[in-house]
C-alpha cells in the first residue's frame, strides 16, 4: 500500500486518537519514518483536534469576575463579607462542558468504527488482490514453462540432423512407446516417452544405445506428466536403442528379464 492510499485508509486518525494496538501503532510510526507525507498528515490531524479543542473551550463569565469585585467594594469593615456561591454560578458551564463532552465522545467512538471497518474492507481487498496475483502468477510460470518445453522439443525434431527412432514394446501384448531422437552431428540424444507404465518408487527407466549388439548406457530418465522430452547421454554410434527398468539411478549393465522398449534397428 502506497503512501496515498495509507493515509485515505483513515488509520492516521485512530493513531492520533490512540485507538491503535501497540501493534498497529508500530506500523503507524514505521510507515511515517519512512514517509514524509504521511508525518506531514499526522502533524495536520493533531493541529486540527487542538484546534478544536481550544475553539470549544469557555472561560468563566466575565460578569462573575465584576460580581465579586462588587460585593467586596460595597463591605464595610464590620460587615460580613458577601459570599457568592461560585459553584451555583458555574453551574450552566458544568452543564455545557458535560454535554460537550459526551456529544464528542459520541461522535468519536463513531467515527473510529466507522474508520475501522474501512480500514477492515481495505485490508480484505488487499488479500484478495494478493491471491489473485499469486494465481495469475502461477499460471503465467505454468503456462511459460509449457511453451519454453514445446518451444525446445519443436527444435529437437526440426533439426535435419536428427533421426526419430521409434521404440515398441518387447511385451506384443501391451501397447508401450517412445520415440529416441538422436541427432549424427552433435550426437546429442533425446527420448520422448508416450506410454509407459510409472515405476515403483525404487525404480527407474534406462535408456540404452546397442552398438553391435553391445549395450552402451545412455542414461536414466524421469517418469511425470511434466517430464515431455528429455535429453539423455551423448551417444557416439547406435544401431539400436532399448529401455529397460532398473534400480534408482541406473546400472552399468542392462536387466535383460526388465527390457520394456525396443527399437527395430
Amino acid at each position: 500500500m502506497d503512501a496515498k492510499e495509507y493515509i485515505s485508509s483513515g488509520i492516521l486518525e485512530l493513531y492520533v486518537m490512540s485507538a491503535l494496538s501497540p501493534e498497529e501503532m508500530k506500523e503507524v510510526e514505521k510507515m511515517a519514518a519512512s514517509h514524509s507525507e504521511v508525518r506531514e498528515e499526522i502533524s495536520r490531524i493533531q493541529e486540527a483536534l487542538n484546534d478544536y479543542a481550544v475553539s470549544h473551550s469557555r472561560n468563566q463569565r466575565p460578569s462573575l469576575r465584576a460580581e465579586i469585585l462588587k460585593a467586596a467594594g460595597n463591605s464595610s469593615a464590620d460587615e460580613k463579607p458577601k459570599v457568592i456561591d461560585m459553584r451555583s454560578s458555574q453551574k450552566p458551564l458544568y452543564r455545557f462542558l458535560a454535554a460537550a463532552s459526551v456529544v464528542f465522545l459520541g461522535v468519536s467512538v463513531i467515527t473510529i468504527i466507522s474508520l475501522y471497518a474501512k480500514l477492515k474492507e481495505a485490508e480484505e481487498k488487499y488479500a484478495s488482490l494478493t491471491d489473485e496475483k499469486n494465481v495469475l502468477t502461477e499460471n503465467y510460470n505454468l503456462a511459460k514453462n509449457t511453451y519454453d518445453k514445446t518451444m525446445s522439443a519443436m527444435s529437437v525434431m526440426r533439426d535435419q540432423n536428427a533421426s526419430m527412432i521409434t521404440l515398441h514394446a518387447t511385451d506384443s501384448t501391451k501397447n508401450y512407446m517412445a520415440h529416441v531422437f538422436w541427432n549424427h552431428k552433435t550426437h546429442n540424444a533425446f527420448i520422448d516417452v508416450l506410454s509407459l507404465p510409472m515405476p515403483a518408487a525404487d525404480k527407474q527407466y534406462q535408456l540404452w544405445a546397442l552398438e553391435g549388439g553391445k549395450p552402451v548406457d545412455a542414461g536414466v530418465f524421469n517418469m511425470n506428466n511434466n517430464s515431455g522430452m528429455q535429453q539423455m547421454k551423448t551417444i557416439m554410434h547406435a544401431d539400436a536403442w532399448a529401455v529397460t527398468l532398473e534400480p534408482m539411478g541406473g546400472s552399468a549393465v542392462p536387466t535383460m528379464n526388465q527390457m520394456y522398449l525396443l527399437s527395430k534397428g
